[in-house]
């Protein structure tokens, strides 16, 4: 399993906590959820999926997979700063949930790893749709990876000359989505050099 968690997360948001909180903000989880490294994909779906469904059923699930967003960016943004405000932001959604819904918290945190681990490609955006969590109201409908993947690769026809020319390569995304395509780009970047 990787060595992402976010206890370390956690622990700093506890130590910046004032000294006479009436009742702990942050629960202590004592387990660490267990997870087998070599998950596919779709099992990790499938299990991300059913644990989240479990996972502070009082609230609205956008709001859950927002929070889980949140605290996972933070988690993974290894060169940020933890600066007081963010610590703070963090203390105040872990104060939403209970003991058993963090430990799903950190459950679905090591099933993303997982999967990521597994295949780059756009996890939390398949995810995201597959929960219904999008507005078709508004607008909002996913694009199948697959098809995210096919559009990378029109776009960026000889990226490995363009690269061994020019050094760098530019990306134009609209930016009117969850970053799909620029998830479709980086991975045939990695494929092209």
């Amino acid at each position: 399993m990787s060595q992402l968690s976010f206890a370390s997360f956690f622990d700093q948001a506890r130590e910046a906590a004032p000294l006479t909180p009436a009742k702990p903000v942050l629960p202590t989880v004592n387990a660490q959820p267990i997870l087998h490294r070599m998950m596919t994909i779709d099992q990790a779906r499938r299990q991300f999926i059913s644990v989240f469904r479990d996972t502070a059923r009082s609230l609205r699930r956008w709001e859950v997979f927002s929070d889980f967003i949140t605290l996972a960016a933070s988690e993974l943004d290894m060169a940020r700063i933890r600066t007081p405000e963010n610590i703070e932001q963090s203390r105040k959604i872990c104060a939403k949930y209970s003991e058993s819904d963090i430990s799903n918290l950190h459950t679905l945190f090591c099933l993303m790893v997982c999967a990521l681990e597994a295949k780059f490609h756009d996890f939390l955006g398949a995810i995201f749709m597959e929960l219904e969590l999008g507005d078709d109201r508004n607008g909002q409908y996913f694009t199948p990876y697959h098809v995210q993947s096919l559009l990378a690769r029109l776009l960026m026809p000889d990226v490995d000359e363009t690269i061994r020319r020019e050094g760098f390569v530019t990306v134009s995304d609209p930016a009117s989505g969850a970053a799909g395509m620029i998830v479709a780009y980086a991975e045939y970047l990695l494929e092209a050099v």
